[in-house]
Formats: structure tokens, sequence, C-alpha cells
């Protein structure tokens, strides 16, 4: 598929997404299709801004953008796992990556679903979270409470989101355990030990 930066903003509005809103993307830009003024092949950075300018055009600067920049850095396998807050990629995509690298940038200090932001919201939803991914004060429950949140898939179905999990939280669904992990987080140059939890599948 084919776009310009015109009718990009206009299937995000016809979306519902509005000037101030606070936004959850989530973006497969391989399969979200390309820009009409690309002939050669793109630079990565370039394509994301693309796609940044079109979300900030439809949701203003008053708008809040969220993206997950998830590391999965504590795990059973890994020994003494580090989760860098600047430094540490996320594992799941180019726009999260390409959102990291802004000056502005807030991102959580969740070891394994951390998400990043940028905007007047940003900080209010992403810091001073409690040490488990999900439940009462969590960022995917503080934003049940925003209003005007919304949650915008971008090339990826409607289960690619990880509110689901949050409802699995909240329902104690039986397939699903409080899984503890232990590791250290670096955030402001600090590193401190954490005991993390994360709502984890039986397998």
């Amino acid at each position: 598929m084919r776009f310009n930066s015109n009718n990009l903003v206009a299937a995000l509005k016809k979306t519902g997404l509005k000037k101030n809103d606070t936004v959850y993307f989530s973006l497969n830009l391989a399969a979200a299709g390309f820009p009409e003024t690309i002939k050669k092949k793109i630079k990565k950075d370039d394509l994301c801004q693309i796609y940044f300018e079109a979300i900030s055009k439809t949701i203003s600067e008053d708008g809040t953008i969220l993206t997950p920049a998830f590391s999965y850095s504590f795990g059973k396998e890994k020994k003494n796992p580090i989760f860098n807050k600047k430094k540490t990629p996320s594992k799941i995509g180019l726009f999260s990556n390409f959102i990291l690298k802004f000056p502005n940038v807030v991102r959580s200090a969740d070891p394994m679903l951390s998400v990043a932001g940028i905007g007047p919201l940003a900080k209010k939803i992403l810091t001073k979270i409690p040490n488990r991914s999900f439940g009462f004060n969590t960022i995917f429950d503080r934003l049940s409470h925003i209003k005007n949140s919304k949650i915008c898939n971008i090339g990826l179905g409607k289960a690619w989101f990880p509110f689901i999990h949050q409802l699995e939280y909240l329902a104690n669904v039986p397939y699903r355990y409080k899984n503890h992990f232990k590791g250290y987080i670096i955030e402001k140059g600090k590193k401190k030990s954490v005991n993390w939890i994360y709502h984890g599948r039986y397998l």
C-alpha cells in the first residue's frame, strides 16, 4: 500500500483520533505500507519520522504519544539482569527505538514491559510505577482512568496490545500466575536491586 502524508492523517482521524488525545500506539511499519514519495530504499528513521509527524499533527502538541518499548530484560534464564532506562533498546520494533532517541522522551522503569512517551501526560503516566507490570496503579490501569485515552494499532491486529493481560490480571485467570524476577534497574545514573512481578503464562 502506498500513501502520502495527507491521507495518513486522514486515516488516523477516521479511526476517531482527535486533538489532545492520549494514544497508545503499536506499529508494524513493514505491514502498513510506504510513502508515495519513496522511490529508493528508505532509511528506518525517515519512515518513522513520517508516521510521527502524522500522529503529532492528528493529536496536536497537547496530545500524548505512548508506545511499547518492551525489553523483557528480566528472566529466569538470566543471571543478574540489568535494565537501563536510557540505554536498553526496545525489542519490539523500529518506532519504539525511534521514540527512545528523543531528548524529551519519558520511559517507564519496567524491566519487562517498559513504555515510552512524549507529551504533557507522559510523566504522569509513566513515572513512579509499582514493581509489577499489571494491576492497580500500573501504566495500563492509569490509562483506563484518563479522559480521551485510546489504543491505536497500525499494521497490527487487535490482539496486539497488553491491555488484554491487564484484564486477565484483574480477572485472576487460571492460566496465568504472578512470576517473580530479580535484577537491577539503572535510572538517573543509579543502579538499584529490584524484585519484579510479571503476570506470566503457564507453558
